[in-house]
Formats: structure tokens, sequence, C-alpha cells
């Protein structure tokens, strides 16, 4: 192989690792809030006081909006094209 092609072959390695890091971020991301949705749904089911619920409920709503708007987004998605 030349050095050109050596080369190229780099660039795009580090390319595909770059976009690859990329989408372990992202999924990261995501598996964190849905990890902290877990969390904050056991407290409401066994400690939260009665009149913590509207909160809790709304803080669970919140944080499962954010999770599914990363899931279904355009960046997300080139992602799990490929």
């Amino acid at each position: 192989m030349d050095k050109t092609t050596l080369k190229a072959r780099k660039d795009l390695t580090g390319t595909v690792k770059a976009k690859y890091e990329k989408f372990c971020r992202l999924s990261n991301k995501i598996t964190d809030i849905s990890n902290a949705v877990a969390i904050l749904s056991w407290d409401q089911e066994t400690q939260i006081p009665k009149k913590g619920n509207k909160y809790r409920a709304q803080q669970i709503a919140t944080l499962t909006g954010i999770s599914h708007n990363m899931f279904i987004s355009d960046e997300f998605h080139h992602f799990k094209q490929r």
C-alpha cells in the first residue's frame, strides 16, 4: 500500500471512531436519564409524601420527554441507520 492509501485509511478509521464515540456519548445520556426516571419512579412508589406525587410525576414526565426526544432525534436516528 502506498502512503496516500494508508493516510486515507487512517483518516477514515479516525472518522468512524469519532462517530462511534459521539454515538456512545448520546446513548449514555439517554441511559442516564432513563436510570434517573427509574429511581424517581421507585421513590414515588415507596417513599414520597402524598403531597409530593404531583411534583414527582412532573419530574418523571419531563425527563421521559427529554429522553424520548433524544432517542427520536435526527442525530440519533442517523446512527441507527448505519
